[in-house]
């Protein structure tokens, strides 16, 4: 069933493309380099901001696999899950957010407490792989999802 789109739902689709647009200008064409370089230098000042707050609470008092690092990012998947099932209520310990959104920042902060200790250079990667995913085809080639 198609809906006619409002005028309010097309500005809003314009404006989001406008900004979409603008992002990738700074990202990939003229002045990209700096943009990217501020993104990466955000995300890794934060990336030891997270790390040192995690050793300093115990988390990297013994050495933990990548497998284990990689299951607690996804039960914090499973978490905002939950969430959703539950209606996204907000959250129990910062309330401002729902609880997705707060889990949705967990698995962030665990992204970046792993690729910290491991050296990981994630936020380059997520340029990298923004920029090839804009070279993809639509549902990349015929995925049902």
């Amino acid at each position: 069933m198609n809906k006619k789109k409002t005028i309010k739902e097309k500005t809003q689709e314009i404006e989001r493309n406008a900004v979409r647009q603008t992002i990738t200008d700074m990202l990939y064409k003229q002045g990209g380099d700096v943009a990217c370089d501020l993104f990466c230098d955000l995300f890794d000042a934060l990336s030891l901001n997270v790390h040192t707050t995690a050793k300093d609470k115990g988390w990297w008092d013994s050495k933990r696999s990548d497998g284990e690092c990689v299951a607690l990012m996804h039960s914090e998947l499973s978490e905002a899950l939950e969430a959703m099932r539950h209606g996204n209520p907000k959250s129990e310990h910062i309330p401002e957010f729902t609880g997705v959104e707060e889990e949705l920042a967990d698995v962030i902060i665990r992204i970046m407490d792993f690729a910290h200790e491991r050296e990981m250079n994630v936020a380059a990667a997520v340029i990298t792989k923004m920029g090839f995913n804009q070279s993809r085809p639509k549902m990349h080639g015929g995925k049902k999802f």
